[in-house]
């Protein structure tokens, strides 16, 4: 939870998003 919160803000961002969704990936594993 407090990941996707962090992640979420970055991913406004856009430039990151796809290193987020890998990080959540691993997170989610």
């Amino acid at each position: 939870s407090k990941y996707k919160s962090m992640s979420y803000k970055r991913i406004r961002k856009g430039n990151t998003k796809q290193k987020i969704d890998e990080f959540e990936s691993r997170m989610n594993l």
